[in-house]
Order: C-alpha cells, then sequence, then structure tokens
C-alpha cells in the first residue's frame, strides 16, 4: 500500500481533485451520498464510491472542471447507540451525564471516528475535493435546517402534536416505516371471547387500550351486533365497548371480528378516527405495559403475554390458539420490535411539496437510471403522509424552538401522598417508582398532592437510576421514609400498586429532583419563538426564562438538504420567490448580491448515486425540498446501483455474520483490482449476489490483470529500441481516422516520401482501440461500468498483450511508436477504473505531464 499512499499524496500535492468555480472550463459536479459517521465502510460504500470516482476521473480527463464533494452524515439513532456502548464501558450514561456533559463527550467521540471515515475513503483513491468536506452538523447545514424550518412553520406547513408513529423502545425514538425491516415469525393467533363475540388476534396484550370492536359493513353474520354495546373482559377491569362496522375490516381474517386499538395499530388508530373512539394508551415508550393493563403493569410485552394467556384460560376468555406466520416489524437498527403508539411529535405537511416533486419527475427533468425509478417514486409521493421530523434524541440538529414558560411540565406530573408532602417540604429529593414516567434529567415536573389534586410545587429532575426493589437501600435519608426490612419496603411499594406482583427482581426507578414551591412572581405568556440561537428575553412578555425543545431533527431532514446546503444555500440565497416567501437561487439580478461561486456554478448537481433502499428516506426529499426552495431540481441525473447480497440473497449485516469488509480485500488484493471487481457487479438497478470466495476469485484476476499491464508496459517501454531506431520511426502519424487509414494504405499511391506504410497489424490495432475507445466512452456516459471494465480487459489482455505484441516482436523497432501511443492511451482510458496502477505505469513514461489526470481523454 506504499506506493499507492505515494500516488495519492501527490495527487493532492498538485491540487488535480480541486475544482476551480473560476475556471472557464465546462463543470461536472457529483455529490456523494454521506455514509454514516459511525457506520463504517461496507461493501456497498466500497462499490458507490468506485463508480462515483471512475466518472470523476472520466470527466476530469475530458476536460471539465470537476467537483466530487464529500461529506459525513451525522447518523442520529446509530451515533447515539454507539456512543452510549461505548459509555457503558466506563460505567457512564445519558442520565448521569446530563445533556450538556454528554454532548460534549460526544464531540469528542466524532472526531476521533470522523478521522478514520476520511482516512478510509482516501484509501480507496477516491478524488474528492476535501478543501470542500462537510459535516451534515456544520454551521453551513446547520443555516440551511433552521432557514427550512422557520420558513415551513412561517407557512403553517409544521405543527407539534399527538399523532400514532412507529416507536424503537431500544432506541427510546420515533422512526420511520423505511427505517424499518420485516422479520417472519412464527406465533400464536388466539381466538378471544369478547362478550357474545369472538376475535382472532396476535397480540392479546393490547386488550388493554381496546375501545371497540369492528366488523366489515357487508358481513351478514355480526349485522345484527353493529351498534350494540356490550361489557367486555379485560384482566383489568370490565369496560363497555360498541361494535361497529367499518371497511378496512377483513372479513376473512379469523372469525371476520376485530378489535379496535387506536394507540397501538395504524389501521385501528384510522377507524378511531372515523369513529370518534377513544385512545388509550397500554404500552409506553419503553415497550412495557402501562397501569392500565392493572396487574401486569411495568412487565415487558411478550412477558406479559406470557402471563397472560394462563390467566385467560382459567377466566374462559380464551377459545382456541393456533400457529401464525406473519412479519413482524423490527427497528433497523437495533432490530428491536417496533411499537405503533401515540407520541407527540413535530410533523411537516408534506402534500404541496410533494405534488410538485411527482410535477417534476413526470416532465423528465431528472434521469433516472435505470428508469422504472421514475414511477415507484411517484406512486409512493402520491400516498405519502405527514412527515414526522422529529426525534426523542441528544444527537442531531437541536429543534430551534423556544418556549415562554419555565414552569412548563408539558403534562409532566408526579403525585405524592399527603405524608410524604410534608417529607419534600422537609427536605425529601428521592422518590421511588415501579412507573417509568419517561422523564430526562432536566424535565420540569408538577407535584401534585394524590389526595386533593392540587399542585403544591415543582421538581427538576437532576438524575434518573434504574435499579431493582432488591438493590435499593432500605435507610437512604434522601428518599427520606426508612425501612428495617426488605419485607417492609415491597409492602409500601404494595400499597401504591396493589395490582402489581412485587418482590426483590421488580425493576424500579430512582428519580433524584430539586424542589421548588409553586409560588410563582409572575405570569408567563407561554409564546412559542423559533431562532437559531437563545433569545435574550420573550419578544412577547419581556420574560428572559426561556426554555428550549428537548428533541432534535430526523437525521434525513438535513441529509434532504444535502444538495443545496453543501453549496452555501442559503447564506447568498436572494429571496425572489415573495408568493411563497420562500429562498430562490434564481441568478442575482444587478444591484443585489451574488450567488455564492460554487452554488452558481455546480447546482444543480449533475450525477447523484444512491442504493435503492433510501430513494424515500433520501431520494424522494431531495428532489422536494431542491424544488421547493430552489425552484431547481436538486440533479440531471440520478443513479441508483443494485445491492450487494450474500448468496441467499439477504443483505449484509452484523447480526447476520455475513459481512465482507471491503478493507480486508484492499489488504489482500490491492485497491485496484478491489475496485474492479467491484466494477463487475454495477449493473444499474440489478443486485448481486457474492460471497468472499466468489470476490476473491475476481480480484485475483484483475490482480493478475494488473500484473499483465504492468508486462505489458516494461516490455514496451523497458525493453524498447534505442534512441536513434526511435527517432527514425516516430514520424509515423498515429491519428486513427479514416483519412490516417487511406494515407498508410500500401494500394495508395498518395503519400508522403518521409512517411513510413504502417503495417497491416498497426492499422488493425488502431482501428480496434478506435473502437475500444468510443464503447468505453459510451459506457462511462452512460453509466455501465461492467461492460467498460469487460472491454478494457478483453483489449489489453487479447488484443494488444496476446496478438499485437507477440506479432510486434518480429517488426520491434517500426511497431515502437504504435506500441508506446496503444499503451499510453490504454491507461488513459483505463484510469478511471485502476487509477493506481496506471499513474504508477504513465510515470514510466520519459515524455509525460506530471500526473495522467492531466492528459486528455481519447477523442474516438
Amino acid at each position: 500500500m506504499q506506493g499507492e499512499i505515494k500516488i495519492y499524496e501527490n495527487w493532492e500535492k498538485l491540487g488535480v481533485f480541486r475544482a476551480n468555480p473560476k475556471s472557464k472550463k465546462p463543470r461536472h459536479s457529483l455529490l456523494i451520498p454521506p455514509p454514516n459517521l459511525t457506520g463504517g465502510l461496507h461493501l456497498g460504500h466500497a462499490m458507490q464510491h468506485a463508480i462515483l470516482d471512475a466518472v470523476a476521473r472520466f470527466k476530469r480527463l475530458q476536460g471539465y472542471d470537476v467537483l466530487l464533494l464529500p461529506g459525513v452524515d451525522h447518523a442520529g439513532i446509530q451515533f447515539e447507540a454507539t456512543f452510549d456502548k461505548e459509555l457503558k464501558k466506563k460505567n457512564l450514561s445519558k442520565e448521569k451525564l446530563g445533556r450538556e456533559k454528554w454532548l460534549e463527550m460526544a464531540w469528542d467521540f466524532k472526531e476521533e471516528v470522523y478521522k478514520s471515515v476520511s482516512s478510509t475513503w482516501r484509501f480507496l483513491g477516491l478524488s474528492a475535493d476535501w478543501s470542500r468536506e462537510v459535516f451534515t452538523l456544520d454551521e453551513g447545514p446547520k443555516r440551511a435546517v433552521f432557514e427550512v424550518f422557520k420558513n415551513f412553520y412561517d407557512k403553517g406547513l409544521l405543527y407539534k402534536g399527538p399523532y400514532i408513529v412507529q416507536w424503537c423502545p431500544k432506541c427510546n425514538t420515533a422512526i420511520e416505516d423505511v427505517e424499518m425491516e420485516y422479520e417472519e415469525r412464527r406465533e400464536k393467533l388466539y381466538y378471544l371471547k369478547y362478550g357474545p363475540l369472538v376475535l382472532a388476534t396476535v397480540r392479546p396484550e393490547t386488550k388493554f387500550g381496546d375501545t371497540a370492536m369492528a366488523v366489515n359493513s357487508k358481513d351478514p353474520r355480526y349485522k345484527k351486533y353493529v351498534g350494540r354495546e356490550f361489557e367486555i373482559e379485560t384482566l383489568a377491569g370490565k369496560r363497555k365497548m360498541k361494535i361497529i362496522a367499518d371497511d378496512a375490516v377483513d372479513p376473512k381474517f379469523g372469525t371476520g371480528v376485530i378489535k379496535v386499538t387506536p394507540g397501538h395499530d395504524f389501521v385501528d388508530y384510522e377507524i378511531g378516527k372515523r369513529h370518534n373512539l377513544p385512545i388509550l394508551q397500554t404500552i409506553n415508550k419503553q415497550g412495557r405495559l402501562t397501569e392500565l393493563a392493572g396487574k401486569y403493569a411495568g412487565m415487558k410485552v411478550l412477558e406479559a403475554r406470557e402471563v397472560m394467556i394462563p390467566d385467560l384460560k382459567k377466566k374462559g376468555l380464551l377459545v382456541k390458539e393456533e400457529d401464525y406466520t406473519h412479519n413482524v416489524a423490527v427497528c433497523e437498527r437495533c432490530k428491536s420490535v417496533v411499537e405503533p403508539l401515540i407520541s407527540e411529535e413535530w410533523f411537516v405537511k408534506v402534500g404541496t411539496i410533494a405534488k410538485e416533486a411527482i410535477t417534476t419527475i413526470n416532465r423528465d427533468e431528472i434521469k433516472f437510471l435505470p428508469k422504472n425509478y421514475e414511477k415507484i417514486l411517484v406512486e409512493w409521493l402520491k400516498d405519502i403522509h405527514d412527515w414526522c421530523i422529529s426525534r426523542s434524541l441528544w444527537w442531531g440538529h437541536r429543534i430551534p424552538v423556544w418556549y415562554c414558560n419555565p414552569k412548563d411540565t408539558k403534562g409532566r406530573k408526579l403525585g405524592f401522598a399527603q405524608n410524604v408532602v410534608s417529607q419534600i417540604f422537609a427536605g425529601k429529593t428521592k422518590t421511588y417508582r415501579l412507573r417509568d414516567h419517561e422523564f430526562k434529567i432536566g424535565d420540569l415536573v408538577a407535584f401534585e398532592n394524590s389526595q386533593s389534586g392540587k399542585i403544591f410545587g415543582y421538581g427538576t429532575i437532576t438524575d434518573i437510576d434504574k435499579t431493582t426493589v432488591g438493590k435499593l437501600f432500605l435507610n437512604d435519608p434522601a428518599h427520606g421514609a426508612m425501612y428495617k426490612r426488605r419485607s417492609q419496603l415491597i409492602a409500601a411499594f404494595k400499597r401504591h400498586y396493589p395490582d402489581r406482583e412485587i418482590n426483590n427482581n421488580t425493576p424500579v426507578l430512582i428519580y433524584t429532583y430539586k424542589f421548588s414551591t409553586s409560588n410563582k412572581t409572575r405570569e408567563w405568556c407561554n409564546e412559542i419563538i423559533v431562532s437559531l440561537n437563545k433569545p435574550k428575553a420573550c419578544p412577547k412578555c419581556g420574560n428572559t426564562e426561556i426554555v428550549q425543545d428537548e428533541q432534535v431533527l430526523d437525521t434525513w431532514f438535513s441529509s434532504g438538504l444535502w444538495p443545496i446546503s453543501t453549496l452555501g444555500w442559503p447564506h447568498f440565497a436572494e429571496s425572489n420567490s415573495a408568493s411563497r416567501g420562500k429562498p430562490s437561487i434564481a441568478l442575482a439580478t444587478e444591484g443585489k448580491p451574488d450567488l455564492d461561486p460554487d452554488l452558481k456554478k455546480y447546482f444543480p448537481w449533475d450525477f447523484e448515486i444512491s442504493a435503492p433502499e433510501i430513494k424515500y428516506l433520501w431520494i424522494a426529499r431531495m428532489i422536494m425540498l431542491s424544488k421547493y426552495f430552489t425552484d431547481k431540481i436538486p440533479f440531471k441525473t440520478m443513479f441508483f446501483h443494485g445491492m450487494l447480497r450474500d448468496l441467499q440473497g439477504r443483505k449484509f449485516s452484523k447480526s447476520l455474520g455475513n459481512g465482507i469488509d471491503p478493507l480486508d480485500l484492499i489488504n489482500q488484493w490491492g485497491v485496484d483490482a478491489t475496485r474492479m471487481a467491484l466494477y463487475t457487479y454495477s449493473i444499474p438497478g440489478r443486485d448481486g449476489r457474492v460471497s468472499r470466495e466468489l470476490l476473491d476469485e475476481r480480484c485475483k484476476n484483475f490482480r493478475n490483470f494488473g500484473t499483465k499491464m504492468r508486462n505489458v508496459a516494461r516490455f514496451i517501454l523497458e525493453l524498447r529500441p534505442s534512441e536513434d531506431v526511435i527517432a527514425r520511426n516516430t514520424s509515423t502519424s498515429l491519428r486513427v481516422t479514416k483519412q490516417s487509414k487511406d494515407r498508410h494504405d500500401p494500394s495508395n499511391g498518395s503519400r508522403d516520401d518521409n512517411e513510413k506504410v504502417m503495417a497491416k497489424d498497426d492499422l488493425l490495432i488502431l482501428d480496434e482501440l478506435n473502437k475500444t475507445a468510443k464503447k468505453v466512452t459510451a459506457n462511462l456516459e452512460k453509466i455501465e461500468l461492467h461492460l467498460a471494465v469487460e472491454e478494457l480487459y478483453n483489449f489489453v489482455w487479447h488484443s494488444l498483450a496476446d496478438k499485437y505484441i507477440e506479432k510486434s516482436k518480429e517488426r520491434r523497432e517500426d511497431a515502437q511508436p504504435v506500441l508506446e501511443h496503444v499503451l499510453k492511451q490504454v491507461l488513459i482510458l483505463l484510469h478511471p477504473f485502476m487509477p493506481f496502477t496506471t499513474e504508477e505505469i504513465y510515470q514510466m513514461f520519459e515524455t509525460k505531464q506530471k500526473s495522467i489526470l492531466l492528459e486528455r481523454w481519447p477523442s474516438a
């Protein structure tokens, strides 16, 4: 690798990767999809970057001013999960550190992992303009994110409210449909008695949140029950439920009757809205049952299901159970089962924005490779729902919303018995709770007298510890109450949780707080302020005690702005679109400040690349946001490469243990051999099935090809005839055109006396070189790199090495100029794919540029 490192350092020293917005050359801009900060380099990244690099080098050789812009995504959920694992090794946690200290340490950790990402890219030979490298939490993207958020808020396209979302209990945040995977699981389908009816469900643990039963309006079996109300046993008391008719019910599923749980199922949520049903939350954000579940409260979902089934049998409520195979949604990051539940989040109304994107795609303003992705994206955009953009994380763009209400508890409340209230005023600073109230350090919580229902003060959460009843201190003065024996402590818990089974292994949370009384000197105005930085005071009432929203924005919110935020938007943008009040990048007119040179020259991007799996998360949103905020498409060509999978067709993942590290391939076979092997799988839109053995075989083949190239070069350049012999032959024209062929045809009587007649073999190899150059150029223009590699391989190995060189040995002196010309042209044609090998051989020429990248592409 030392030779490759030296070559790369020389490229950087020469500045051949640097774009120049002042250059008069035509531009070609390529935007690198920002890999996750902690994702590491996987096989898909390696192929994607190899494709981008090939196109960038090709365009440079064609004489373009090329911008290949690198960057890294902050990877909200993934980074936070990785960093928390690192903290755990040091016996630290978010709860112990608090937000400010956690973020300080997170940024230090970011610096460590960021270096490895950039160095790995260089390891692959990526010819990026590193002077323009961008991180999604840099000031530029931060400003762009704020401008978009504020614009949406001002235009009424942004709102905060309770809505059903996909929730990951382990990552403890909302996620999107496209951030989930589906696992086929064999479970039980339970048939339960609900009043006079029997229904089937795979989730009996959600019955505590049922608010109705539903049948299809066209199902004759149940018409007589529609509209009637029955008393239903829930295992946590009885509840009256009405039977409703709704066409969303599949009469063929189970008995044709379903339980409606609006708080924990998307279909049920829509049914609930249509029929004005109440919403009950029976599973909390940690994946445990709430107090609605009675004695099952605090249990995890599967644990509760196991305990409930025998109880249902005892009460005669379980009619039967069957084996049932279905798909279960899991978080793609941590593989935890995803829970649909109600959460208060920030949403963008994307209907109007999506329509503009649909129009753009339908007008063929963007070239999609393969073309079928146009229809796929349009169909998704037609059925798009409001975009949940908030995440309950600390790492990311914090939502730029400030609240004028220091006593705003946002509904957070803790109840205390009358005798405990006096302990709090006497200095009690800890409370033990079996229920997870989902508080975070820094949260303000209203303290309520459980007997009177009155708020008697406020507590700011300063620490949170998770333990078990058996590990609690019996005599902690900060808790107030003292116990001689563990049984007394358990008895105290049972007085507060009479329906719970409590023992030493029962999970418990310790909330430490700072208490203040409810006496207030003034009333606040509850103003909501959208600001990038903390306001000095509320603009409405002058209050200086202002707090920021706790959540951060979805990673894809900033990634969706990647095409414009990386080029300086909105700093130099003009607001020419007054009708919508949105920034525009229309060229500045006289008397107005000019645009950022990069934005002006390189946008829209000429080329973008992506894996199909993020076409909705990223590609659709880049189109929506760029079109809405700039009136321009984000990119001219969108190339979808196929996915690399294992031989069983599965995605590569750590959990399956089927991953292949591209760095292992590079260390064994070299960068260029690995790149060439990956190009053979780069067929547009087509997945490739690979194994380490198959890749080793291809890498070995291309390593041998590299060896062949070096041997060819040594024969031509090191074993060349003497200089005076070459000089006598260099007058031969090597331009491969019809005219040159005619001029050198022995049957053509008109030629210069000082011109030597080319042999037939010379003309044939030059003609074949010309045809190969045309094909490779066309392949590169269409991003059919697998075909380009095949063309070059066959030409070098068979036409040049096996045939022409062998024949030229008999007439070496006459053939030398042709040999050198063909070799140099082949090196240029091969350079986009094998940059290190071609640069190494190119430096063997005596008459040369400082780098092969300063040569010109063959004008076939």
